[in-house]
């Protein structure tokens, strides 16, 4: 199944010095759609594509080999030129897309996966867009301005969403997301991207509430488990280390000994000999 509805705009002559949209799709497909990239009249230095999920869910892999998840209710901008690949990854991603030059200087973050909630305003926009570009191609900078509308309306709901995360997460759940990922070198900006608030949220909500930094935090519970590793295997330093996410058993041991004032072999013999004196 493929449904598609689209324009170009006239002969894709794009002013020179200004943004300028250059063709929109609303795409349907269903689990077996797959479009590999290829060279054509969109592939010129400066363009961009915006990709939205309505719903149902794709990937995009980059020219690295890196894969993007783009599931319902998100979307993206992207240098058209790092695309590879797109697929669908349901059983029907329905997706809006839109390839437009951009030569001012960016006020977002490309290749970040944002979230925003649909609705039937942002249906009847894209519908708007669609219509214009089919209706007037020529008309570039009509056509600019309903796609600046519509794009700036998902900001505003995107904004809309961050803010509400950053109110409502609760220490808790961030506590509980970071004992899941101790196994890992889990970063602060990784705990605010999953939560989808800003790093400063992050960190306030641990110093008004633990008093700590969220770093300070992380490494505290890694240097617990290191005890309780070192207490009850006779697992290698460099294992522990390598376990823990630690980039090496040096940087392990100099945590654990600003931690706890010896480091991890002087703290197993010290277990072994107080439980030999019992």
């Amino acid at each position: 199944m493929y449904q598609c509805t689209w324009f170009y705009t006239s002969d894709l002559i794009l002013p020179k010095d200004k943004n300028a949209v250059a063709a929109a799709w609303c795409v349907e497909a269903d689990e077996f759609y797959r479009y590999e990239m290829q060279e054509d009249a969109l592939s010129v230095k400066n363009m961009m594509c915006f990709v939205r999920t309505v719903s149902g869910a794709g990937t995009l892999t980059t020219t690295d080999s890196s894969v993007i998840s783009l599931p319902e209710n998100s979307y993206m901008v992207i240098s058209r030129s790092k695309i590879s690949s797109y697929q669908s990854a349901d059983k029907v991603w329905k997706y809006y897309w839109v390839d437009f030059v951009y030569r001012s200087p960016l006020t977002f973050k490309t290749e970040k996966v944002y979230t925003a909630p649909y609705s039937e305003r942002e249906r009847e926009l894209f519908s708007e867009l669609l219509e214009t570009g089919r209706q007037f191609p020529s008309e570039v900078e009509y056509i600019n301005s309903v796609f600046k509308h519509y794009f700036y309306y998902l900001r505003l709901r995107c904004a809309a969403v961050t803010h509400s995360a950053a109110k409502n997460v609760k220490l808790s759940e961030v506590c509980t997301y970071i004992q899941q990922k101790l196994y890992s070198r889990l970063t602060v900006t990784e705990i605010a991207e999953f939560f989808n608030v800003s790093s400063r949220r992050i960190h306030q909500i641990f110093n008004e509430t633990l008093h700590v930094s969220p770093k300070q935090y992380i490494s505290d519970l890694k240097i617990e488990k290191a005890k309780q590793i070192l207490e009850k295997t006779s697992m290698p330093i460099i294992d522990i280390a390598d376990a823990l996410g630690y980039y090496s058993a040096y940087h392990f041991s100099s945590a654990f000994q600003r931690r706890t004032g010896c480091s991890p072999s002087a703290y197993r013999k010290k277990l072994a000999a107080e439980h030999h004196e019992k």
